[in-house]
This record gives C-alpha cells, structure tokens and sequence, in this order.
C-alpha cells in the first residue's frame, strides 16, 4: 500500500481537534481537511469532551494547555471510555510529565510547537498506517512474503 492509498483509506475517520489558539487552529484545520471528511473542532477541554460524549471519533488531535481541562486530563476521560481511539498531542511544552502522561494514555506522537507541515503529515501518516493496518487482513512479513489472517 502506498501512501496515497494509506492516506486515502482516513477519509472516514473523524477527528476532534482541541486547540484554543484560533490561528493555529485554522490553519491545522485546512491540513486536516486535506486528509479528513469530518473534523469537529474545539477550544477549550470541557466542550471537547462533551462533543465526544455525543460523538464517535477516531482520532482526537489535541493541545495540552486547554481552558477549563488540559489535554492530558480531556484526553485521560476519553481513554476511560474508547480504548480504540487515537491521540497525538501538540504543545509548546517542555515538561517531562507531558511526555511522559502522553506515553501513558498510549498517545500515537507528540508533536512540539512550532512544528514543520512535513512533522504534522508524518504524525497523520502514522495514524493513517495503524488504521490501514487494523483494517487490514494482510500483514507484510517482508517485501516478498505476505500473511493473509
């Protein structure tokens, strides 16, 4: 599978993206689009989770310093209930306890700010290349040899 094709098979997933910065959160919103049918957007920790608590998602795509509940804490709740779905963080934050609860909730990437296009589409193309692979009933043993389950 090539990664025209693995970006195309997240066509369908839905992401909640929190971001309480509006710039950055327009910006990332017209990337997301280029990968994403459906992005419902936030601003602030409380709204995220109550538009989760209506909603499926497959990846939430979430900044760490939020109003009214961290990332972290958002991202800890939603883990309580969806062992499926997807996190990868972004912040400007240094703090090992961020990386360190990211590892912990199993977050996909963390991205630091101010992070390049080329570091973004990596962290969605590794989303994209789990859930072709989740997906997937074959597996790659190597570049001849493939495993149909």
């Amino acid at each position: 599978m090539n990664t025209t094709e693995i970006i195309a098979s997240v066509k369908d997933c839905k992401v909640l993206f929190v971001e309480d910065d509006a710039f950055l959160m327009q910006q990332t919103f017209l990337v997301l689009s280029m990968f994403f049918g459906e992005i419902v957007t936030s601003c602030d920790g409380e709204d995220a989770l109550e538009k989760f608590k209506k909603n499926s998602f497959d990846l939430l795509l979430c900044d760490i310093a939020l109003p009214k509940m961290s990332g972290v804490e958002l991202a800890k709740k939603i883990r309580a209930s969806d062992e499926k779905i997807d996190f990868i963080f972004i912040s400007a934050s240094k703090e090992i306890m961020d990386f360190k609860n990211a590892i912990e909730i199993q977050a996909l990437d963390f991205l630091m700010k101010p992070y390049s296009f080329e570091d973004f589409k990596g962290a969605l193309i590794k989303f994209a290349k789990k859930r072709a692979i989740e997906s997937s009933n074959i597996i790659d043993i190597n570049d001849t040899i493939k495993y149909d389950k």
